[in-house]
C-alpha cells in the first residue's frame, strides 16, 4: 500500500510477478497461495453473500489458477456439509492442481458436471442453483472467449443466479474489448492486489461489488508494485486535505473567483459557487453576466455575484487578479460565444490555478483546435465527462471507456494539466502520467448539476492551498462520499442536496486551537 486508503492497481503481468516472487523468493508453495486464496473467498461467500439456510451452489471451473480456487472452494463448500455443491468442469481441459481439487471434490460424493459433454445439463444447473461461483478464466486472457466458453458464459448469465466471480468477471482480460462476452457478476473477490481491469468504466458494471482478498502475501510484494496507478477511497482524505487552522479568517482560507452561469443556466452558477465556499474556502465571489446578475444576487447570501466588466473593453477583470485571488472556477453553465474567448485566456494567462469545467473544456477544445491554447502550468484540474474528453483528446469515447489511460496521459502531458474523467468509475491523471482511481459506482449522482458542484468543490480546495491533483482525488472523494450517504439516506436527491453534505469531509484533520 502506498499510503491509507490508497492502493496500487495491477494488471496480470504484475500480478503474476508478484505471485512468483512470493514463490521464489519467500518460498511459498503456489499450492500454498491457491489454498488460501479458495478458503478465504469461500469464507467472504459464506459469511457475507448466501442467504441464511441451507442452499445449493454451482462452482464453475476453468483450468488455470481461478479455476483451481473455485473447486478450493467447493471442496471446503462440501467438508462443512451445510449447502448443496456441484461442481462443472471440462475435464479434458484440466491440469494440476485444478484436476487434483476436482478429484478431491468427486471422493467428497460432490456431482461433477462436464460443459463439455452435458451442456443442457449444465445450463439446467445454472437455472437451479442459489448462488453460481464463477472460475472459468483470470485476467490474463489475451483475447475474447469463444466457442463452447463463450457459450458457457452465456449460459451463466442467461439463468439469472447471483454470480461471484474469482479475481474477475471471466472473460474480462487485460485487453478487453467491446464485443468480448463477459460474466455478470453480483461480486467480484479478487485476490491479493485490485486489478486494473476491474475499474476500466466499460468493464466495472460487470462486476458488482469488488471486495480484495488477502491471500498472504508477503508485505513488501504487495506495497509497492512497479505501477503509476492506483485506487483511492474515502480514507485518503486525511492524507489530502490540509488540518484547518483555527486562527486563520476568510482571506486566508482562500479567495474563490466563478465565472458561471448564462441565461436560463444560473443555477450552476450558485451549485458551483456554494460547493466552494462548503469545501472550505473563506471568500466566493460569482462573476457573471448582467442579464443574470440580479438573479444571482437575489439567491446568493455568502456569497457576492459580481457583474462581469464589457469583454469588448480591455481592462483588468477583478476576479483575476492574482494577488487577491487564490483560484479560479471557469465554465459551468457559462455558454460558449465567442465573448468568451478572451476571458477563459485571461483566466489561463493569470497565473492563478483553476478549474475548467463544462463550457469552460469546450472553449478549451476550440482554442486547442486553432492552436491557441498555451501550457496550463500544472495548476488546473480538467473535469470533462466521456463526450467532452473525447471532443478534447479526439479520441473516441467508446474507445476511451475500454481504457482511459493511454488518451488520459497524452491529454494531461500535451495541455500540462490534471484531468478528471467522469464517470461511474473516475480516472484522474495528472501530467506526470501518475492515475489515481475513484470507484464510485454512485447512480443517484447522475443528476442534472452535480458536476456544478464537483468543480465548485475543487476550486475550494485549491483555494485552500492544495496542489491541482491533490484537489482533484479529494474532490472526487468528497462528491462521491456525499452521494453515497444521500443515496443511502433518501434515495435520488437533488444537486442542492450535495452541498450540506460536503462540509464535514472536506474539513480535514482537526488543527491545533
Amino acid at each position: 500500500m502506498n499510503g491509507f486508503g490508497r492502493t496500487p492497481l495491477v494488471d496480470s503481468r504484475l500480478m503474476s510477478a508478484v505471485d512468483r516472487a512470493a514463490q521464489e523468493k519467500y518460498h511459498i508453495p503456489g499450492l500454498v497461495l491457491m489454498e488460501n486464496a479458495g478458503a478465504r473467498i469461500w469464507a467472504l461467500l459464506r459469511d457475507v453473500l448466501l442467504p441464511a439456510g441451507e442452499c445449493t451452489l454451482l462452482f464453475v471451473a476453468g483450468r488455470g489458477n481461478n479455476g483451481g480456487d473455485a473447486l478450493v472452494m467447493a471442496r471446503h463448500c462440501a467438508v462443512e456439509g451445510r449447502h448443496r455443491a456441484l461442481v462443472v468442469v471440462s475435464e479434458l481441459s484440466l491440469k494440476e492442481p485444478g484436476a487434483q481439487h476436482c478429484s478431491s471434490c468427486r471422493a467428497l460424493g460432490v456431482p461433477v458436471l462436464d460443459w463439455s459433454t452435458a451442456p443442457d445439463a449444465v445450463s439446467e444447473a445454472c437455472a437451479a442453483a442459489d448462488w453460481i461461483v464463477d472460475g472459468i478464466t483470470g485476467t490474463g486472457i489475451s483475447g475474447p472467449l469463444g466457442g463452447s466458453l463463450a457459450e458457457l458464459v452465456a449460459a451463466i448469465n442467461r439463468s439469472g443466479t447471483p454470480v461471484l466471480s474469482v479475481d474477475a468477471p471471466s472473460g474480462a482480460g487485460d485487453g478487453v474489448q467491446p464485443e468480448w462476452p463477459v460474466v455478470d457478476a453480483r461480486c467480484t473477490a479478487t485476490v491479493g492486489l485490485p486489478k486494473r481491469v476491474l475499474y476500466l468504466p466499460a468493464v466495472r458494471p460487470h462486476c458488482g461489488r469488488i471486495h480484495v482478498v488477502p491471500i498472504g502475501f508477503p508485505p513488501d510484494l504487495v506495497r509497492e508494485p512497479d505501477t503509476n496507478e492506483t485506487i483511492i477511497d474515502h480514507r485518503a482524505l486525511d492524507d489530502l486535505i490540509p488540518a484547518i487552522d483555527h486562527s486563520t479568517y476568510k482571506n486566508r482560507r482562500g479567495v474563490v473567483s466563478v465565472f458561471a452561469g448564462s441565461v436560463g443556466m444560473a443555477g450552476a452558477a450558485v451549485l458551483c459557487s456554494t460547493a466552494a465556499a462548503r469545501a472550505g474556502a473563506g471568500m466566493v465571489r460569482v462573476f457573471c453576466d448582467a442579464d443574470i446578475h440580479p438573479l444571482l444576487a437575489g439567491r446568493l447570501v455568502s456569497i457576492m455575484a459580481v457583474p462581469l466588466e464589457d469583454p469588448e473593453v480591455a481592462k483588468p477583470i477583478s476576479g483575476l487578479d492574482a494577488e487577491r485571488v487564490s483560484a479560479v472556477v471557469v465554465g459551468p453553465g457559462w455558454g460558449v460565444g465567442e465573448e468568451r474567448h478572451a476571458l477563459l485566456e485571461a483566466a489561463i494567462e493569470s497565473g492563478i490555478p483553476g478549474v475548467l469545467d463544462a463550457d469552460g473544456i469546450r472553449l478549451l477544445t476550440r482554442l486547442r483546435e486553432k492552436g491557441g491554447i498555451p501550457r496550463l502550468g500544472g495548476r488546473w484540474v480538467l473535469t470533462p465527462h466521456p463526450g467532452e474528453f473525447a471532443a478534447l483528446s479526439g479520441v473516441d469515447a467508446r474507445s476511451v471507456s475500454f481504457d482511459p489511460a493511454p488518451a488520459l496521459r497524452s491529454v494531461c502531458s500535451a495541455l500540462d494539466a490534471v484531468v478528471l474523467l467522469k464517470g461511474h468509475v473516475t480516472w484522474i491523471c495528472d501530467p506526470a502520467g501518475r492515475i489515481s482511481v475513484v470507484d464510485g459506482m454512485v447512480g443517484e449522482l447522475g443528476t442534472a448539476g452535480s458536476g456544478d458542484v464537483l468543480a465548485g468543490i475543487i476550486g475550494g480546495l485549491l483555494a485552500r492551498g492544495m496542489a491541482a491533483r491533490g484537489a482533484a482525488e479529494a474532490g472526487v472523494l468528497l462528491h462521491v462520499e456525499a452521494g453515497r450517504r444521500l443515496a443511502e439516506s433518501r434515495g435520488f436527491f437533488l444537486a442542492e442536496e450535495l452541498l450540506e453534505e460536503i462540509s464535514p469531509g472536506a474539513r480535514g484533520k482537526r488543527g491545533a486551537r
